[in-house]
């Protein structure tokens, strides 16, 4: 069994839709796999309520981390200690750019693979495949992991599934680096 972690975007109080259907699409996963999605936010000030909402798109539990946010260093440093210390195979992450920058990161510090522009992913095996279209979207790629995979979709590439209840919120905490401590 192996759980699946994403990365919650939020600015201005609000959790970022793109997020939430990663979400969505990760609890539907896991719980093929035997799993649960867990979802982290980085971020300074986080409320335990926002944090806790993500809970109402499938995570079964949310990791805060105080740390800079809007920035791919001190979520790197923070994703790569949560991975490394726990029970994930897979980082799912909603789309756009700093999603992208921070699962590039991520991929090469926890030594996974990594697909961007991702638009469906699937359980087979156990494992996650994912999809994404190539050559100007006229054929679709799939992606295998040997190990750990780092998954970043495409913008709008998953539906947001709301309705479920308020996730336990539990502090984390990780060692930045000096590179990312630095970062504004």
């Amino acid at each position: 069994m192996s759980n699946i972690l994403v990365y919650a975007l939020h600015h201005d109080g609000a959790i970022n839709k793109n997020s939430l259907g990663a979400i969505s699409e990760a609890s539907r996963l896991a719980g093929e796999l035997g799993g649960e999605a867990h979802a982290v936010i980085v971020g300074q000030g986080i409320s335990d309520e926002l944090a806790g909402s993500l809970g109402e798109y499938g995570a079964a539990k949310v990791l805060k981390a105080e740390a800079p946010d809007g920035l791919a260093a001190p979520a790197i440093d923070v994703l790569g200690a949560i991975v490394e210390g726990g029970d994930y195979q897979y980082v799912v992450f909603g789309g756009g750019l700093l999603g992208f920058e921070i699962g590039a990161g991520l991929a090469a510090r926890i030594n996974a693979g990594l697909t961007l522009e991702v638009t469906a992913i699937a359980a087979d095996g156990g494992k996650l495949v994912a999809e994404r279209p190539i050559l100007g979207d006229s054929s679709i790629s799939t992606s295998r992991y040997k190990d750990k995979g780092v998954i970043c979709a495409r913008l709008n590439a998953f539906e947001v599934k709301g309705g479920g209840s308020a996730a336990p919120v539990e502090a984390v905490s990780a060692e930045l680096s000096p590179q990312a401590a630095q970062v504004t």
